[in-house]
Order: structure tokens, then C-alpha cells, then sequence
């Protein structure tokens, strides 16, 4: 269990199949950045708009978004990640990310560069 073996002419190769939290947390992380730039597109922002951003769902996924918060910051163009619905938004949509549903918020930032 957690290997992948394979046998072809007398040479065998066995891969490790197992993640770690690690490599789940980073799955989950582009899995976000891929629905919030979805909402950008969505709600027509312009590509070097720069947001806010709230998210709601499972402890796992709240987690993820803690751990990997500067990669999510850096790809979204997010000036912050509240754990939250933000109260005043542009756009707000619920996704399911892995086995769970979260709620993503964004909010365009004026006045910022």
C-alpha cells in the first residue's frame, strides 16, 4: 500500500505514492489560486488589480491557505487573506476544493499599486 511498482523486461521500478501534508497543502494552494483567478476573470478585474481576499471551509482547507498564504498572495495579487467572509466584496462564490466546499470572497483594492 502507497507504491506503484512496475515490471518490464527484468527491470522493476517502484514510485512512492503516498503524500505527505506538505504536498497536500500545495495541492490544495493551486487549487485555490485556480478558483480565486477564475473569480478575477469573472468579475472582470484587470490582471494587475490587487485584492482582498476571504475564504470560509474546512479547518484542512483554512490549514492549506495559512501555510502556503504567500504563494496564494503572490499568484492572486492579494494584499491580505482573511480566514472570513469579507464583509464588503465584489464577488463571492462557493467551489469545492478537494472533498470540501469553500467560499471565496474577493474584493478589488483602490488606490493600490
Amino acid at each position: 500500500e502507497g507504491w506503484q511498482v512496475e515490471t518490464e523486461r527484468g527491470l522493476s521500478v517502484a514510485v512512492d505514492t503516498e503524500l505527505s501534508p506538505e504536498l497536500v497543502q500545495e495541492g490544495i494552494a493551486r487549487e485555490f489560486v485556480n478558483r480565486v483567478q477564475n473569480m478575477r476573470k469573472e468579475a472582470d478585474f484587470d490582471v494587475v488589480d490587487r485584492i482582498s481576499l476571504g475564504m470560509t471551509g474546512s479547518e484542512e482547507l483554512k490549514e492549506a491557505v495559512v501555510s502556503m498564504g504567500e504563494y496564494i498572495k503572490q499568484e492572486t495579487l492579494a494584499e491580505d487573506i482573511q480566514l472570513t467572509e469579507l464583509e464588503v466584496s465584489d464577488f463571492v462564490k462557493t467551489w469545492e476544493i478537494g472533498d470540501s466546499d469553500c467560499t471565496i470572497s474577493i474584493r478589488r483594492n483602490i488606490n493600490t499599486q
